[in-house]
């Protein structure tokens, strides 16, 4: 490893996952252009992506590094790989994580990530506020138990202190080397995707490490524009929540769980982006009511699945050889 001099900043890697990112990956490369940090390298890890993506990526970002796969993983595999290159390709100190659904609003975000983890070096991953594209909070950090997602639907200011937190969003962090060489990556057991990131958050306070909440560092998050509804994505969450709530919840908790997942196929929320309450709630239409015992099963193996395989576990384990590796 390379040593840094008292006067180079902090070298940092930031990895994009992409995946049919035809139509959001160019604006997401050309937002994280407006990044200020002095010593960054930026790359993509395309996840087998069926589209153009490749085409505009070559075409129009000749300077970015491209590593992909033949076939889509999902996320979880796709995140390991993508960090796996990431740490192969470069000395970085640190490692940022970043969906191609995030838009950078302020060029000095990195800076603000790294100062807070250069503070501290008990520190292992550091987070930030997510916005949506109207301004109200996506995601200011999670809080367990019972499992509190913070500021969903609120306006931006709320939530804009730095603080020790129980979990962050892995739409975009930034990890330490270390943290990675110590606790290899997400849990694949939680694939294709839901809960690895909040999963990789708590292993990584159990190695001793801190997850840091950066409140005054915002990112714009269109949520799941690389992430198709479907049956199995249904089926996903029902199984990873139940697995993650076996691992480290009481007992009471996952049921109080598999409850809510049972009673949200009944119940809907009039507007995605707020927490459910009264005057969010609405019942699902007829159509959906026809589709409730297939959903029913779906859900029901889910959470058995779940409930029977939550301490299997296959993090991936990081020992970056040579660099440079990777298909282009």
């Amino acid at each position: 490893m390379t040593v840094r001099s008292r006067n180079t900043p902090p070298s940092v890697s930031i990895v994009v996952l992409n995946y049919n990112g035809r139509d959001i990956i160019a604006k997401c490369l050309e937002s994280l252009r407006k990044t200020s940090y002095p010593n960054l390298r930026i790359s993509v890890f395309d996840n087998g992506s069926t589209d153009d993506s490749r085409e505009i990526l070559s075409g129009r970002f000749p300077d970015v590094k491209v590593f992909s796969t033949e076939k889509n993983l999902g996320v979880t595999k796709g995140m390991n790989l993508a960090l796996s290159k990431a740490l192969e390709s470069s000395d970085a100190d640190y490692i940022v994580f970043y969906t191609n659904d995030v838009q950078v609003n302020e060029p000095s975000w990195l800076s603000s990530l790294v100062d807070i983890a250069e503070k501290d070096k008990g520190i292992g991953i550091v987070g930030c506020k997510l916005l949506y594209p109207d301004g109200t909070i996506q995601h200011a950090g999670m809080e367990f138990w019972p499992d509190r997602l913070r500021g969903k639907g609120q306006e931006g200011p709320m939530f804009s202190s730095i603080e020790d937190l129980d979990a962050v969003t892995g739409a975009c962090f930034l990890l330490t080397r270390p943290l990675l060489l110590k606790i290899g990556g997400v849990d694949e057991v939680f694939s294709p995707y839901y809960y690895e990131d909040v999963d990789f958050c708590f292993r990584a306070r159990k190695a001793g490490f801190k997850v840091k909440y950066a409140g005054n560092v915002t990112l714009t998050h269109s949520e799941g524009a690389s992430i198709s509804t479907s049956n199995e994505k249904e089926y996903a969450l029902a199984r990873n929540a139940i697995i993650f709530y076996r691992r480290y919840a009481p007992f009471l908790q996952t049921l109080k769980m598999a409850a809510r997942i049972y009673a949200r196929l009944l119940v809907r929320r009039k507007n995605a982006r707020k927490d459910f309450s009264l005057r969010n709630l609405s019942f699902v239409s007829l159509r959906n009511l026809l589709l409730l015992p297939y959903r029913f099963l779906l859900v029901s193996s889910g959470i058995l699945v779940g409930l029977f395989s939550y301490n299997t576990r296959k993090p991936a384990i990081f020992n970056p050889g040579s660099r440079g590796g990777g298909v282009d």
